[in-house]
């Protein structure tokens, strides 16, 4: 790794970003952020793993709300998210990440703040599977999804959030929020719609933080021990079939990564000033 910093920053930063990994080599330098929001990392610089987001808990632990761009330096993505939050078209944002790692709390933050309008996946799902009688669980959630990318293609259910997203933000010239993406295929759509005015948003967070959190959510998919969270977010990371979850593609292809493990005042500041965000008069 390439750190355009000072000997003791640059040391400290590399033994909290990868502890843990084998570095691989930096097809473009590193430039390092303010000290609230850690170092950038190009997606050519992350250590495999972390690339296929099978993050360590020691990485995890060592950052918080910090935010991680995948695939410029800083100061090239700062210059991308400002053209794309000021342009003549509303900013399209799609928000993917691990169970429980915070996406419904970057939704409330640009929904409440910053007027986006809101399109779930998981409610669309969850009609899909009342239709069909089926129990209102995670098991049922990913059936339900993969059944219809299989019959309508790998971004089906984006497909249809797209089309009410565009009708809305026509006519209130406001940005929207696809949430949540979970197909390689979904993010091509995305960014087909939405140019360079679409951002991909991650977030990600301890497994035990993050079970906590569902817990706490009790919706019906979360009523599960943690050994079921776990291997069921197993069953969603990875897959060879475009249909099918794979949350850890989604990750990698992400634009803005955040690692949600401190308290939500410090996410919602990562948020705001990584995409350059004013709020509506």
């Amino acid at each position: 790794l390439n750190f355009n910093a000072s000997e003791d920053s640059g040391l400290q930063m590399l033994k909290v970003a990868v502890t843990g990994y084998l570095a691989r080599p930096c097809r473009a330098p590193v430039t390092p952020r303010t000290q609230s929001f850690g170092v950038a990392v190009p997606r050519a610089c992350a250590p495999p793993r972390l690339r296929r987001a099978k993050y360590s808990a020691q990485v995890s632990q060592g950052y918080k709300a910090k935010a991680f761009y995948c695939k410029m330096t800083s100061q090239e993505q700062s210059s991308e998210d400002a053209k794309a939050s000021t342009g003549d078209k509303p900013l399209l944002i799609g928000i993917t990440g691990t169970l429980g790692a915070g996406k419904g709390a970057i939704v409330e933050l640009l929904t409440e703040q910053y007027g986006f309008h809101h399109f779930s996946a998981r409610s669309l799902i969850s009609e899909l599977i009342k239709e069909q009688g089926l129990p209102l669980d995670r098991p049922s959630m990913v059936k339900v999804a993969n059944e219809l990318r299989a019959q309508e293609g790998p971004a089906a259910v984006v497909e249809r959030l797209l089309v009410k997203a565009q009708s809305v933000t026509a006519e209130t010239g406001r940005g929207a929020i696809i949430e949540s993406v979970r197909t390689p295929g979904e993010i091509t759509a995305l960014r087909r719609v939405g140019g360079d005015g679409f951002k991909l948003l991650a977030v990600d967070a301890d497994s035990k933080l993050r079970y906590e959190r569902a817990v706490l959510r009790n919706s019906e998919t979360d009523s599960v021990s943690y050994e079921e969270f776990v291997a069921d977010e197993a069953k969603e990371l990875d897959s060879k079939e475009p249909h099918k979850q794979n949350l850890g593609e989604c990750i990698r292809q992400a634009d803005l990564c955040f690692n949600n493990n401190g308290t939500m005042e410090e996410l919602y500041k990562a948020v705001s000033s990584s995409l350059n965000l004013t709020k509506p008069n």
